[in-house]
């Protein structure tokens, strides 16, 4: 035990010495280091001096560590390029996601324009006045089909108008504010259109079920009825102007209902034909538009 510990002793003796010469040489290579910077700040002949002693000793060196060094710098260039790549990468990706949103947005626009365009190409009778709203609101349940529309009383409007879209009959305005009205579809348990059907003109009752196609009732007993027969407003009654298409005769179980050519379910834009009709029940406090 004794002779260990004597030996342990010795070589923590050995390791101080080294210890301090290695600190004293870092030491000392640092203020040789800081010396140099200072002087060569200065512009000291002696730094001149010394570059051009050492430089020529240190030329074949550095040429001889050059090449094999080369693939080494040539490694660094490829990271730092792949590094920058990197970044023009994610700013690349940043612009495509904004664009994007954009190419979203200019789709949504174009589809909105190809709308009113179909609508305002459709003209239903020359001398009615119309005006375009969009549905704000869709309200539809077991025991209703109506929407809402972002215009009203000081637009003219008033309960029984007629609304159609660029495929053909809606509805009617059942109730009216001054900036919204209440628009009951066809196919609403409360409709009921007079229509006429085909080239022969047959006539029926049009009376929405709450589902997608609405019943024809009324119909003559001798009717001879086909599918794909065009069925228009009668415009019997005088709630309706004549000849607006409403769909076709679609044959279910042998039975004839109305095959509605608007889609229902995806409205976005209307028309509402302010057609003044002695049938229309005159809304007090109708706000002229100005």
């Amino acid at each position: 035990m004794t002779v260990l510990r004597d030996d342990t002793f010795a070589r923590r003796g050995r390791r101080r010495p080294r210890r301090r010469y290695v600190s004293a040489l870092v030491f000392v290579l640092i203020f040789i280091s800081l010396a140099l910077l200072v002087l060569s700040r200065l512009d000291h002949p002696y730094v001149a001096a010394i570059r051009q002693t050492v430089t020529p000793a240190l030329t074949p060196v550095l040429t001889a560590l050059s090449g094999p060094l080369a693939p080494v710098r040539r490694l660094g260039d490829r990271l730092e390029m792949l590094m920058a790549e990197q970044d023009e990468i994610a700013k690349l990706r940043a612009e495509v996601q904004q664009l994007r949103g954009w190419q979203w947005k200019a789709r949504d626009l174009e589809r909105q324009l190809a709308a009113l365009s179909d609508l305002n190409r459709r003209r239903v009778t020359e001398d009615i006045a119309f005006v375009t709203a969009r549905v704000i609101a869709d309200s539809r349940g077991p025991f209703a089909r109506s929407v809402v529309i972002d215009a009203g009383q000081n637009q003219g409007l008033r309960e029984g108008f007629p609304v159609v879209n660029a495929d053909g009959l809606i509805g009617r305005i059942v109730d009216v504010t001054p900036e919204a009205a209440r628009v009951l579809l066809l196919t609403d348990a409360a409709s009921r259109i007079p229509v006429e059907i085909g080239t022969s003109q047959v006539r029926a009752i049009a009376t929405g079920n709450n589902g997608p196609d609405p019943n024809l009732k009324f119909l003559p007993r001798d009717a001879e009825l086909k599918a794909g027969q065009v069925i228009a407003t009668s415009g019997r009654g005088g709630l309706f102007p004549r000849a607006l298409r409403v769909g076709t005769i679609d044959m279910q179980r042998g039975r004839p209902v109305l095959k509605p050519f608007a889609r229902l379910d995806r409205i976005e834009f209307v028309s509402v034909l302010k057609f003044d009709s002695p049938a229309l029940p005159l809304t007090t406090g109708t706000v002229e538009p100005t």
